[in-house]
């Protein structure tokens, strides 16, 4: 081989080994099995989820704007279009038994909650290679955080960016296309925004914050295409409801989960990958060590 071709052949293997090792380490961290793990722990967790959310967010001043916010959201921007209505309506109908449960009961709850994210954090810690060897307290502070402050926090500011929106919208005789672009950039931007929180706070070392902000925008182009692509799949190929019939809205869901999961755990995979600080490998070899002994 040529002095040119071979040098042209180590310029493109040198432009592909940052794929190739992405790849290398889907394949090594199992992430589908570690997705069906979370899709099933999601799914029994999820109406004790927003049961909790709900209670929570009930004390915020302006409750119903930020359930309304959510419920757009979770329905118009991540859900599956036909089935989104559906799984919405039953889980805040479900959510809304369970919170007239009693202390038990809602101790209950909290510990389903917990046991989903605790799964979360050890599947992220596991991408990073890494022991999550976190006090209970301080576990504790980060699991409060996900369930107290992120939802209602970003439910507020996506109320509050879409009623701005809504103000302004018209208002100089823009297109249709041009709403809908405006309020899907919102959408995506607040899921950028708490992927990215995910990927700064569970991996049990430093990591740096532009690193978990592309993992995150990763992630959230991945669900907003993977939603398009689901949607139209329905839309043109009924074999969930030929086969299920009126059952087909579970099949489709936990599909769902498994994979809007799977690019959750991808944009993990490319924050680890991204990420360099001497933290992370000092834990890394801390966890190395601890693993051999």
């Amino acid at each position: 081989m040529s002095d040119p071709k071979l040098s042209m052949l180590r310029y493109v293997r040198h432009k592909l080994q940052p794929f190739t090792a992405l790849l290398a380490r889907i394949r090594a961290d199992e992430l589908d099995v570690v997705a069906a793990w979370l899709a099933y722990t999601t799914l029994l967790s999820l109406v004790p989820l927003v049961a909790l959310v709900l209670v929570i967010a009930s004390f915020v001043p302006g409750f119903a704007e930020v359930h309304a916010a959510f419920d757009q959201l979770l329905v118009t921007y991540l859900l599956p279009e036909k089935a989104g209505k559906v799984i919405a309506s039953y889980t805040l109908t479900f959510s809304g038994n369970a919170t007239r449960f009693t202390v038990v009961g809602i101790g209950f709850l909290l510990i389903v909650v917990w046991a989903m994210f605790w799964a979360i954090e050890q599947a992220f810690n596991r991408i990073w290679r890494l022991n999550p060897d976190r006090r209970f307290f301080h576990r504790l502070a980060h699991y409060l955080l996900l369930l107290l402050i992120v939802p209602v926090v970003l439910g507020m500011g996506f109320a509050g960016v879409m009623w701005a929106l809504s103000l302004s919208m018209g208002f100089f005789g823009e297109p249709q296309w041009v709403r809908r672009l405006a309020s899907g950039t919102v959408a995506l931007a607040t899921l950028t925004a708490f992927l990215a929180w995910l990927n700064f706070v569970l991996p049990n070392c430093p990591v740096r914050m532009r690193h978990a902000l592309m993992g995150g925008f990763f992630a959230a182009i991945g669900i907003a295409l993977l939603q398009w692509g689901f949607g139209q799949y329905l839309q043109k190929f009924s074999s969930f409801t030929a086969i299920y019939g009126a059952f087909s809205i579970l099949p489709v869901f936990l599909l769902w989960l498994y994979l809007c999961w799977l690019m959750v755990l991808l944009g993990c995979v490319v924050t680890a990958e991204l990420s360099d600080s001497p933290g992370r490998q000092r834990a890394t070899r801390r966890f190395s060590v601890g693993s051999s002994a």
